[in-house]
């Protein structure tokens, strides 16, 4: 039956319009530039488009593989165990309700020590230590903190001055929002991350939760892109960024110098 004929019998139906076609180059324009017509809307548009012009991009090359020997190559920096890398991202998953919290809080006081209280190895012995929670009051970290130090029997003079512990509810530590320009990253909140990380010379940085700690949908997978980079970009200058997140599909923990997305390798 024609659309013509159906569309007589259901009065509230009308045909598809037919795909827009494709915006056409004009004969003037560069290779890389297609002319605009407002009565398309395109699915992507490519720079020039709108008539901005287009910055020449940095040269792409592809970099030979030099074969040098194993003993050049630089060892895996393991921090803690084989969880946690000097120089890489390392991410906690898990379900919400089993203990993350509780778990980062006993290696906190592992590393700030020096004592493989889980049987993890310590590597570079005492390391200085930034537990940062962004959901619980201060005093609820401190009474956990006690409680956990009391269980392992262990005493200031165990932690010297290594153990940095702040709370989001007296500072917020919020690196990514959505604006009109979608996912932006909070660029001064990540530069005084890192000169806090450069002043206290921190080797690790636990934030809990993950999505505490930016204000974008984590069901899009550029604003979470963009998070993760920027996390990575403070990585380099501490040792470890270390996150915890509340439900298995969204959990990071990230050392000053950390890889992403994918864990290290073992």
């Amino acid at each position: 039956m024609p659309v013509s004929d159906f569309s007589e019998e259901f009065p509230g139906y009308t045909p598809r319009a037919s795909a827009p076609s494709a915006p056409v180059k004009l004969d003037d324009q560069a290779d890389n530039v297609v002319a605009f017509r407002p009565d398309v809307v395109p699915d992507h548009m490519y720079e020039g488009q709108l008539g901005d012009p287009v910055e020449a991009a940095p040269p792409i090359r592809a970099t030979p593989f030099v074969w040098r020997d194993e003993s050049e190559i630089p060892a895996r920096q393991w921090l803690y165990g084989r969880h946690l890398l000097r120089k890489f991202v390392s991410v906690d998953v898990a379900a919400g309700g089993v203990g993350k919290s509780s778990v980062k809080i006993g290696e906190a006081l592992a590393m700030a020590s020096g004592r493989p209280l889980y049987n993890r190895d310590i590597h570079d012995g005492q390391l200085r230590v930034w537990l940062y929670n962004l959901e619980d009051p201060h005093e609820e970290t401190e009474r956990r903190l006690h409680a956990t130090a009391k269980w392992f029997k262990l005493g200031p003079q165990d932690l010297g001055d290594r153990l940095y512990v702040d709370s989001g509810r007296d500072q917020r530590c919020v690196i990514a929002y959505e604006s009109p320009h979608g996912a932006t990253i909070a660029a001064p909140v990540v530069a005084q991350i890192i000169e806090e990380i450069q002043r206290r010379q921190i080797d690790v940085l636990i934030v809990d939760p993950f999505v505490s700690s930016h204000e974008v949908s984590e069901n899009d997978n550029r604003a979470i892109d963009a998070v993760a980079e920027a996390k990575v970009r403070v990585a380099p200058v501490s040792e470890v960024w270390r996150e915890v997140a509340p439900r298995v599909a969204n959990a990071s923990v990230f050392p000053p110098q950390a890889a992403h997305p994918a864990a290290p390798a073992r």
